[in-house]
């Protein structure tokens, strides 16, 4: 019983084995723009076994975004990283995270819950940064449930909701 197990995955190896080698293609080697001196020159083949095998042997390196600002290592590894200290105008770039540079980073001094206001000014946990002040969108008026959410004149803001009942 064991060998006949044997028999059949030796089988089977051999059987994709066969089809591997007989999707292979020969390639020509007699191009005419480049010549090649020898046995080469008379017309032999060069079977290259990853023809028709798979997609991935087969398939090309799509070329990837790099980010000029940001070094990875290797040759750009010594230049360093591109930083809004060193050069202000990185945090005017479109799709940059903020027209502002607090501690090296591009950030939104209007929005950015770390540096409300300015650089460095953190707002505490119930609070969020709405146009550079540390609000609390539960309690404050003027940005009730979010910013810029005013409150009917004579009501009042409660969790978040004007005129809570």
């Amino acid at each position: 019983m064991k060998s006949l197990k044997v028999v059949i995955v030796l089988t089977l190896l051999m059987a994709t084995l066969l089809i591997t080698l007989a999707s292979a293609q020969p390639k020509n080697n007699n191009d005419k723009k480049n010549p090649k001196k020898g046995k080469e020159a008379l017309g032999s083949t060069i079977i290259d076994s990853y023809k028709g095998s798979s997609r991935f042997f087969n398939s090309k390196k799509k070329p990837h975004y790099v980010n000029p600002y940001k070094s990875t290592g290797g040759h750009n590894a010594g230049r360093g990283r591109v930083t809004c200290d060193n050069f202000p105008r990185v945090c005017r770039v479109k799709g940059s995270s903020g027209p502002d540079c607090c501690g090296k980073r591009c950030v939104n001094v209007k929005t950015n819950k770390l540096n409300c206001g300015m650089c460095g000014r953190k707002c505490t946990f119930p609070e969020v940064c709405c146009n550079g002040r540390c609000v609390n969108l539960w309690y404050d008026r003027r940005n009730c449930g979010g910013c810029q959410n005013k409150c009917i004149r004579g009501n009042f803001c409660y969790r978040g909701m004007c005129n809570y009942s």
